[in-house]
């Protein structure tokens, strides 16, 4: 799928969700997508309203900030750049912004 077709709705549905990463084979679950057009209200037609993503990982493995390759069950291969946000003691929280 490509990476600019990707909107707030392709991922809306998927919350909880396993996203799998390609490189390590952790599980990833999507725990939220939030919109963030609210905050920037001027999103010129045609484009895509920014949005991000958190995941939630293994508390046993940080990954790298990178452009991880993920897959999901419905969605495909999707290559998305992750960064490590928090950790807490169910695992880290690693997060995607698309604008």
């Amino acid at each position: 799928m490509d990476l600019a077709d990707l909107t707030y709705d392709t991922f809306a549905g998927h919350v909880g969700e396993t996203f799998r990463d390609g490189e390590t084979g952790a599980d990833l679950e999507l725990v939220s997508v939030t919109d963030a057009t609210e905050a920037l209200r001027n999103v010129p037609e045609g484009q895509r309203a920014p949005f991000s993503l958190l995941f939630r990982g293994p508390a046993t493995d940080l990954l790298p900030q990178s452009i991880r390759a993920l897959t999901h069950d419905g969605l495909g291969a999707l290559d998305i750049f992750l960064v490590p946000v928090a950790q807490d003691p169910d695992g880290y929280q690693y997060q995607a912004v698309f604008s």
